[in-house]
């Protein structure tokens, strides 16, 4: 219940707390869920640009040897399988935690 002090400033009772649904929404493991998707979010877009960026050094490669180079593929294809594996979390299209939490994509 809301009360007014003599500046017109409003005070609640602290008797109106309810301190459980407090307690319920903190320990909820949603709220969990929501900070490991904004890590991931966070993890898959870094691995996405350094893909990327890979990928233009496989072109550069590609120009000046005139064939690719197997070991950046191969990194790249595994930076895109982990961003595709942050991404499936972050979507709810898997529960199982991408690394660190899991374990790295398997080539």
């Amino acid at each position: 219940m809301q009360h007014d002090d003599e500046y017109g400033r409003g005070s609640f009772d602290r008797g109106s707390f309810d301190r459980g649904s407090f307690d319920r929404s903190a320990s909820d493991p949603n709220w969990a869920r929501l900070l490991f998707m904004l890590g991931y979010w966070l993890l898959g877009g870094i691995a996405f640009c350094v893909a990327a960026l890979l990928g233009l050094a496989q072109l550069a490669v590609l120009w000046s040897r005139g064939r690719r180079h197997d070991g950046l593929a191969s990194s790249s294809a595994l930076l895109a399988r982990y961003a595709c594996d942050c991404l499936n979390y972050i979507v709810f299209a898997a529960d199982e935690k991408p690394f660190p939490l899991g374990s790295l994509p398997r080539e």
